[in-house]
């Protein structure tokens, strides 16, 4: 149930990711196809930051995805190494009190 939870927030910052990317592009895109107009009216240093301040945004929404999953597939390795540990952990006490022998028995 918390993986549910926690994989529906990865979603939503992976969208918020996109939605700035293309923000991002957008203001690019727009800038190249109106270079003239930036050019005649001096907006190259407008344009500049607004395309820089949209791709920090970006940035940082990408930094923020990573870290969330890290950390998510971090825990569930984690539990699955600790899993496995459990279970060699069991069977070697089992084998050295002697209810495991390591022989197959047959009840036919």
């Amino acid at each position: 149930m918390l993986a549910v939870i926690y994989g529906r927030a990865i979603k939503r910052i992976a969208k918020k990711t996109q939605d700035a990317l293309a923000e991002a592009t957008s203001c690019a895109d727009e800038t190249f196809a109106n270079m003239r107009s930036v050019r005649l009216f001096a907006w190259g240093e407008l344009m500049w930051s607004r395309y820089s301040e949209s791709v920090e945004v970006s940035l940082q929404l990408a930094i923020d995805e990573t870290v969330a999953r890290a950390g998510f597939f971090g825990f569930a390795g984690a539990c699955m190494g600790g899993g496995v540990s459990t279970v060699l952990c069991v069977s070697t006490v089992l084998c050295v009190v002697r209810v495991l022998t390591g022989r197959m028995r047959s009840n036919l």
